[in-house]
């Protein structure tokens, strides 16, 4: 959602954190991997120490992170079963070429 809105989100999120914390619209520097399905945090569990399960990663949560070797940001989306995972874009072909091999596809 927030890719569609774009500035107009970003300002209506500065005015809403009226400077209490600052506001970064990441998408020129990164590349964006939506990763789901029901293997989704098994396949995120093996990039990362971070506990992934439904019980501890909830829908909303978000998380910098050692993911594969690379630095990332990952998303945990509302419908709880989809997850965003946002890389520097220079490194966007190793992080496909670490999902393609960590998923069997």
């Amino acid at each position: 959602a927030a890719r569609e809105r774009g500035p107009d989100l970003v300002r209506a999120l500065e005015d809403a954190a009226a400077g209490a914390f600052t506001i970064l619209d990441l998408g020129a520097s990164r590349g964006v991997f939506r990763l789901g399905g029901a293997m989704a945090r098994r396949v995120l569990a093996k990039g990362s120490g971070v506990d992934f399960s439904a019980r501890s990663f909830v829908p909303g949560m978000c998380v910098a992170t050692a993911f594969a070797r690379l630095t990332a940001i990952i998303h945990a989306a509302e419908d709880g079963e989809s997850f965003d995972i946002f890389v520097y874009r220079s490194f966007s072909q190793e992080l496909k070429e670490w999902l393609v091999e960590a998923t069997g596809a």
